[in-house]
């Protein structure tokens, strides 16, 4: 079936973090007895596991298989290999039951009041194909050209130490639980359970500036965006959307300009030079009066300055910038791959 349609069907992502017990102090540290054999659970995605795995958990057995101290099973007799293989070959969907070390008590989610759990391919807020069978997504504002940030461009060499640690930083939030930026600002709000990304669907990363008088001075890419004009970014689409918006608006108030009807003032023959100068002067300051206020895009990055461009020229120069690089599109966004499901 999925090679008639050419689809693929993901594996179950791990919904959990750990760390091997091999180490006496960190097994006396955590009251684990010499009997008792498994990993340390130190993070789990609770929208998935339920609370059959908890942090501070000893996972002993994944489906009744016992797993050692540095997370290997025994496979085929002798043969070893790291437990993530009695996940990553199962289904999606299809129930596992966890045996886990918990208070000085070994229990299991294989029980009518707590079920098995049922495995997941769980979202990456930074894609791991990001790249496959398509093009990347791209959007050119002004001179920039931003990017949504992926495992592969996270190991680019252009990409800073700050930046992947960034990512990583990322990488290692569940998207279901509460950042502590969302337990300090809603620490008031029980009412109010955001998500752990926040309301963030990717990150979105300035790889590149083009050579044009609009961004001159503006010299360091490869810096994440945080957000514009105030705003922060949810994703490569928001981001251009609120673009696209800038633009209409800087359109909206060209128009509206309009020229205002002059004002005919009958000269005497006794008016003096001073008074044709001031009635000049009076003229001057309403065409000045009449000229559109320019609109702003700023673009704020992390660790470093912000970019702010005049929209009216920033459009101008991204229409030059596609033009002299033969671009023919000013982005391209395609979400994810439609034949991974």
């Amino acid at each position: 079936e999925e090679v008639g349609s050419c689809t693929y069907t993901l594996s179950p992502s791990i919904p959990y973090r750990w760390h091997s017990l091999e180490n006496t102090s960190l097994r006396m540290a955590h009251n684990v007895p010499k009997g008792v054999h498994g990993i340390l659970i130190v993070d789990a995605a609770s929208a998935i596991v339920k609370g059959a795995l908890q942090k501070g958990d000893v996972l002993t057995k994944i489906d009744g298989t016992q797993l050692a101290d540095d997370g290997q099973l025994t496979l085929r007799g002798q043969e070893l290999i790291q437990h993530n293989y009695l996940l990553r070959g199962k289904q999606l969907n299809e129930p596992t039951v966890f045996s886990v070390y918990r208070d000085g008590k070994h229990l299991s989610n294989d029980g009518p009041n707590d079920p098995p759990c049922v495995l997941k391919d769980l979202p990456y807020i930074c894609p791991r194909w990001a790249d496959v069978d398509h093009q990347p997504d791209y959007l050119i504002l002004g001179a920039l050209v931003l990017v949504p940030m992926s495992l592969n461009l996270m190991s680019s060499k252009h990409a800073g130490k700050r930046l992947v640690a960034t990512c990583k930083d990322w990488c290692l939030k569940w998207q279901e639980e509460e950042s502590d930026e969302t337990t300090k600002n809603d620490s008031n709000d029980n009412s109010s359970k955001k998500l752990g990304w926040g309301d963030k669907e990717e990150l979105v990363v300035l790889t590149d500036i083009f050579a044009h008088e609009l961004s001159f001075s503006y010299s360091r890419p490869w810096r994440r965006v945080v957000s514009y004009n105030g705003t922060s970014i949810r994703s490569l689409c928001h981001l251009k959307d609120m673009w696209l918006q800038s633009c209409k608006k800087s359109d909206h108030d060209t128009n509206a300009a309009s020229p205002a009807t002059p004002t005919t003032t009958k000269i005497e023959t006794s008016q003096t030079c001073t008074n044709i100068l001031d009635d000049n002067n009076t003229k001057t300051q309403l065409k000045e009066e009449q000229q559109p206020i320019p609109s702003f895009a700023r673009i704020e990055l992390e660790h470093d300055d912000d970019i702010i461009f005049e929209v009216s020229r920033a459009v101008a120069a991204q229409r030059d910038i596609m033009e002299t690089h033969q671009i023919a599109k000013p982005w391209r966004i395609c979400g994810k791959n439609p034949k991974y499901k």
